[in-house]
């Protein structure tokens, strides 16, 4: 299944600041006094609606942190034109789709045992931005493909 996505599911109220790859900063709280909705679903925890509402938390937790998932992010995938969420409760997790990309690993790494993001494969394509041919069309991503051997 393939999903194109703009904003992650935060597994707690936690958001980070992007400065660098390298460096990446917890937000404070009182930061998000003008975005009361900020972790409400489909950002966050709070208020699940339709299937979501009767999982567990603790359930969905586990669930994302402990299934395969892959993670493509093109690099340049920076664009903030017209179709891109550009709510508050999205610019919390990040200024563009590579940005919220890099901060929702980090975020995940908190929450994953036996290691930073286990059972996730994250890759980053080179050159591409927001175009689903390019990301898995790309060399990187082929290569990564074959030696996972599916």
């Amino acid at each position: 299944m393939l999903w194109q996505i703009s904003s992650y599911l935060y597994l707690d109220k936690t958001r980070y600041k992007f400065i660098s790859k390298d460096k990446i900063l917890e937000i404070r709280q009182e930061e998000f006094k003008d975005c009361p909705g900020f972790n409400k679903f489909k950002y966050g925890m709070e208020d699940l609606y339709g299937y979501a509402k009767n999982i567990p938390i603790k359930t969905i937790r586990r669930r994302l942190t402990t299934r395969p998932i892959m993670f493509l992010l093109g690099a340049e995938d920076i664009d903030r034109g017209l179709f891109v969420d550009k709510s508050c409760e999205v610019e919390l997790q990040g200024k563009n789709r590579f940005e919220r990309g890099i901060l929702y690993q980090h975020h995940l790494s908190y929450f994953v045992e036996n290691g930073p993001n286990s059972q996730h494969i994250w890759i980053e394509i080179p050159g591409v931005g927001h175009n689903a041919t390019d990301m898995f069309t790309h060399t990187k991503f082929i290569q990564k493909i074959k030696a996972l051997d599916f």
